[in-house]
């Protein structure tokens, strides 16, 4: 009983530090895109308070235990001086969040005429550069330069269901206000686009968390260049019945134009 108060404490608080999400319909808790970014974070930096292990080999009693609680105290001080800041935090991961984006759109073009069209891997890169390179155009062309230069790929072992992390033109420092793309790339000779994706469980569950900041570019690449078509807020068109999703290993996603919207991609000018 003891074990399962504190587990009920321990997730109370991780809702309270913004890093789950508690939903009352179904009693569940999700871990939120930033909670598993910070987690990573902590993961990697983690420091074991060393107080209490000579307790361990002997009975201890009350007065043993609150003997630490100073030193206690202190090294929880120092350790939450460094992570109660997020952007701080944010600031550590960005090393890792660096975009591999080939630069202008001549050199996206010239990646692509050397594509493998076998390879999912280089197509996909080509793609996420793109929309990367989209990304920081859509917000210039909106007087968001601040903006541009923050947009990010998103490691893949870090595993946060989506690839980019960019911002709406009014983005504030509230996470939900900003917007998190997952791209998903076809190499095709024609310019027809295959209205199916397929889904990791966590990109599924990214797009269930995060609802309409959470967009899909669907992105084909032929020989006349490329097209995209954006999704915003899968989940919520899922629940609106605008595009079909079965379980299998995640989700496997049909939808019909009516779900999303082209775009057209905005390739040139950034250096």
């Amino acid at each position: 009983g003891d074990v399962v108060r504190y587990a009920g404490d321990v997730l109370d608080y991780m809702v309270l530090a913004g890093l789950l999400e508690f939903r009352p319909v179904n009693n569940r808790f999700y871990i939120r895109p930033q909670g598993a970014i910070v987690a990573d974070v902590i993961a990697s930096q983690a420091q074991m308070f060393t107080g209490y292990r000579d307790l361990y080999a002997r009975g201890v009693q009350a007065s043993d235990v609150s003997g630490e609680a100073i030193a206690w105290c202190d090294f929880a001080n120092q350790t939450f001086a460094v992570l109660s800041d997020f952007d701080a935090v944010t600031e550590v991961v960005a090393g890792e969040l660096a975009a591999e984006v080939p630069g202008r759109y001549e050199a996206i073009l010239n990646e692509l005429r050397s594509l493998d069209p076998s390879s999912a891997k280089q197509i996909g890169r080509v793609g996420e550069a793109a929309a990367i390179l989209h990304e920081q155009n859509r917000l210039i062309a909106c007087g968001r330069e601040d903006l541009a230069s923050k947009v990010k790929k998103i490691p893949d072992h870090l595993g946060v269901g989506y690839d980019i992390a960019s911002f709406e033109c009014d983005s504030t420092d509230d996470f939900y206000s900003r917007r998190q793309v997952e791209v998903k790339t076809t190499r095709s000779h024609s310019r027809s686009l295959k209205w199916f994706i397929k889904l990791t469980p966590s990109e599924w569950s990214a797009a269930e968390s995060i609802g309409e900041h959470y967009f899909v570019y669907r992105i084909l690449i032929s020989d006349d260049g490329m097209r995209m078509f954006v999704i915003r807020d899968l989940f919520g068109k899922y629940m609106m019945r605008l595009v079909q999703m079965t379980p299998r290993d995640g989700a496997e996603i049909s939808f019909e134009e009516d779900a999303g919207e082209w775009v057209e991609m905005l390739l040139d000018g950034v250096a």
